[in-house]
């Protein structure tokens, strides 16, 4: 990304270095968020021209793909609808097909069809979430042995969405989660691994390397390939590591408390003056002190101070406990409205 724009500074001045310039940049700010990139400095700086200039975009693949992920055109997309929304369409190609069905999209001269890429996209995206729904409930069922870690091996579970199934079940065991599956032509097992704080996922499997074939990645996220006939092993070698580390859910600390009476539009307004938000520029938490938590409707909910009653968005694997007791909550304040973290503790 800034080799790309050093090349480009070379042509300073010239309209030919302004357009590709620009053009770029609306690459650049969808492939940091969708990394997860820090953002702060010059790439945080390039992330928020990129998405203004998305607000410009005339590619057609490219508008039809914002407009499939929910942001209106000519609207200025948060880091929040790339990253949940539209990274995930363009995900859905490796996880459910080719890589390169996505790397057609903006490569394709006819916008017709570019714009057909992109509905396969989408289809390919609702057929994902479907199928990672299925399969995560299956394999939550099936893993009873969750000591410390969980390792969870299915041979027909499909290479692009182990990670998924990771993360999702660090959330529902509260452990370091290893999900693996067969590959067809080495029959190794390959997989993925999500871990929770304090437990470093590199250390624990060089600890455990003489099971493995290789590992690699960094102390949240990382993957991992083995003999399927030692996945027992380095079952028990993860569980007997992780009784020597002190691991445990996330806590989510808010920075301050935030009074309903206080969330207006002009709170808003300088909520986006924040973004985008991401790794290293968080959104900011806020408590809200003795509220009730209320039913809405699917990845909705409202909490209720007071006379003030505003509504919340979750996500679908939230638990929610909704006895009218007063409780303090914490929810994370972006640019698309309040989000629910959790109960205060």
């Amino acid at each position: 990304m800034m080799t790309a724009w050093a090349l480009l500074d070379a042509e300073r001045g010239t309209e030919r270095a302004a357009r590709t310039a620009e053009s770029l940049s609306k690459l650049a700010a969808i492939a940091t968020i969708a990394d997860c990139i820090p953002l702060f400095g010059a790439g945080r700086t390039l992330t928020q021209i990129g998405l203004a200039n998305l607000a410009r975009n005339t590619h057609a693949g490219l508008s039809r793909l914002l407009e499939v992920s929910g942001i209106q055109r000519g609207a200025t997309p948060t880091s929040r609808q790339i990253g949940f929304m539209l990274a995930p369409r363009l995900n859905s190609a490796g996880r459910m097909g080719s890589p390169n069905d996505a790397l057609a999209v903006f490569l394709e001269p006819d916008p017709a069809v570019a714009i057909e890429k992109v509905n396969r996209l989408d289809e390919l995206n609702s057929q994902r979430r479907e199928l990672q729904k299925s399969l995560c409930k299956q394999m939550i069922e099936q893993t009873t042995d969750v000591a410390g870690v969980c390792v969870a091996y299915n041979p027909d579970w499909p290479h692009g969405l182990v990670g998924i199934m990771a993360a999702r079940a660090t959330e529902h065991f509260g452990v370091p989660a290893f999900v693996l599956g067969l590959d067809p032509v080495t029959n190794l097992a390959y997989g993925s691994a999500r871990s929770v704080p304090g437990f470093d996922l590199v250390a624990a499997m060089r600890a455990c390397s003489s099971l493995l074939v290789k590992y690699g990645g960094h102390a949240a996220a990382a993957g991992v390939t083995l003999k399927p006939e030692h996945i027992s092993d380095f079952r028990e070698a993860l569980a007997a590591y992780a009784r020597t580390v002190e691991v445990g859910r996330e806590v989510i600390k808010p920075e301050t408390h935030l009074d309903l009476r206080e969330y207006t539009p002009e709170f808003e307004q300088q909520i986006r003056r924040f973004e985008p938000f991401g790794i290293g520029n968080p959104a900011p938490v806020f408590r809200i002190r003795k509220a009730l938590l209320g039913k809405a409707k699917a990845y909705a909910s409202t909490l209720t101070q007071g006379k003030q009653t505003v509504r919340v968005r979750h996500g679908d694997d939230v638990q929610l406990d909704f006895t009218q007791v007063e409780r303090d909550y914490v929810v994370e304040a972006t640019t698309r409205g309040l989000v629910f973290q959790g109960v205060a503790q």
